[in-house]
């Protein structure tokens, strides 16, 4: 179950908490900026629970232009304060990344 209420057993890679909240703001008609934050609280890594990770936020910024030839681009940049986090102790994830992406639609 959910809480694992059936054995003493700690669950895995699993935080008791987790939120995750988005914003968009329509600048104009072609033009949108959006904003992620995420958090996740401390959680036990090990097969026998004997780890536990730090819990963390991050957030991301990203601006969409959607142009009227069916085309749309995206530019962003994820975990914006580079923050330094893991799933898994040891194994961290990535640092400050940035992307851009075009699409069509038809």
């Amino acid at each position: 179950d959910r809480n694992n209420r059936s054995s003493d057993a700690r669950l895995l890679d699993t935080p008791r908490h987790k939120l995750f909240l988005y914003a968009n703001w329509k600048i104009s008609q072609p033009l949108s900026v959006g904003v992620t934050t995420q958090y996740e609280s401390e959680r036990y890594n090990a097969s026998d629970a004997s780890l536990q990770s730090a819990g963390f936020t991050v957030s991301g910024l990203r601006a969409t232009y959607k142009m009227s030839s069916g085309f749309t681009t995206r530019l962003g940049v994820e975990n914006i304060f580079d923050k330094y986090y893991t799933y898994d102790d040891g194994f961290p994830e990535p640092s400050r990344t940035y992307y851009a992406n075009m699409s069509y639609q038809f």
